[in-house]
């Protein structure tokens, strides 16, 4: 198991990141211009394409400073421990 930076989310580029993918990991500051750009992008795929917001995808406020990475690791890990070897629990 690896972390691999990706540069977009372009097929061509997505084809660069070795698999199997088992998490993403999307860090960027939290701000209510953020969340409204976010919550604008799911109401636009629900109402013009039919499509449904995936299960399982929520967001997190961070609280403690400079933990966004500790954060999002601990929560790969722990969504996909059925999937991962990580010794002995």
């Amino acid at each position: 198991m690896e972390c691999t930076e990706i540069f977009g989310f372009d097929d061509d580029l997505l084809k660069f990141v070795p698999g199997p993918h088992y998490a993403l990991i999307f860090c960027y500051p939290c701000s209510d211009k953020a969340g409204d750009y976010l919550k604008q992008i799911y109401s636009d795929l629900e109402g013009s394409k039919g499509d449904k917001v995936p299960e399982g995808i929520f967001f997190m406020k961070q609280k403690i400073r400079n933990a966004c990475g500790t954060f999002s690791l601990l929560h790969s890990l722990t969504n996909n421990v059925q999937r991962l070897e990580i010794g002995n629990r």
